[in-house]
């Protein structure tokens, strides 16, 4: 199976973590949204899977995987989905939820910033510093630039 990524062009963003897992695989995929538009593929390519009304289950936003017929949407529950197919993840139950649980901290750490939780203005500086909740007293003060802001908070944290 060829799997399709679709995920804004020229953004690492949360579309990275499922590159990363898709090229440790050796799974065979496109980027979609790095083809050119001539071979259906970039921004508008994105905005006819999110305008799609045949499927049962749309997708609401990127990233999006699909695989077949399925679209799957949220780098969690695409993970999810690949972890036990590409043999990167466990196939019994506790070991896929703890897995998944994993990516979801990961996550935590990865998009807490001021703009998306209010509480943490000040203290964090952006995604990749680590401000989750988990790790909210090591964060860094309002004002240290990144990265290497980030390289400390992360190594206080972890």
């Amino acid at each position: 199976m060829t799997y399709e990524l679709y995920y804004w062009p020229g953004i690492q963003g949360r579309g990275e973590f499922i590159r990363l897992a898709l090229e440790e695989a050796g799974a065979r995929y496109v980027d979609v949204a790095v083809l050119p538009k001539a071979q259906g593929g970039g921004v508008p390519a994105i905005l006819r899977v999110l305008e799609t009304r045949n499927v049962p289950r749309p997708p609401f936003a990127p990233p999006i995987l699909k695989a077949g017929s399925k679209f799957i949407a949220q780098t969690p529950n695409i993970l999810l989905f690949l972890g036990a197919r590409l043999r990167l993840a466990p196939t019994d139950e506790p070991g896929k939820l703890w897995t998944h649980q994993l990516q979801l901290t990961i996550l935590d750490f990865y998009s807490v910033d001021g703009r998306s939780a209010p509480q943490l203005r000040g203290l964090v500086d952006g995604p990749g510093d680590c401000g989750s909740a988990i790790c909210l007293p090591f964060s860094q003060p309002a004002g240290i630039s990144q990265p290497p802001a980030a390289a400390r908070a992360a190594r206080r944290c972890l």
